[in-house]
Formats: structure tokens, sequence, C-alpha cells
């Protein structure tokens, strides 16, 4: 558990969705692009990204 609401994990889901770096398709999620995940991932770090 990553200690997120379902409602702020759906949110950011749907934008990464959105923005074409995963797709939700049938309770599955594609990666499809992991360089840009990887780069939100260290952003995240650093506190760059607005979460919700």
């Amino acid at each position: 558990m990553v200690g997120i609401g379902r409602e702020s994990a759906t949110k950011s889901l749907e934008e990464f969705q959105q923005d074409g770096i995963i797709q939700i398709q049938r309770r599955m999620i594609a990666i499809l692009d992991f360089k840009n995940l990887y780069s939100l991932a260290g952003e995240a770090a650093t506190g760059d990204r607005q979460w919700h």
C-alpha cells in the first residue's frame, strides 16, 4: 500500500493515461512510456510534481 486514498490514486492514474504514460484496460495497467514515468518518479522525490 502506498498510503494514498482511492480518489487520489484514480486521479493520478487518469492523468498518466491522458499524458500517454500508461494505458488502463480491464483492470490491467500497461506502461507505455517508461522513461517519462521514471522521470516523474524522480521528480516526486524532489517535490517538483504536484500530487493530489
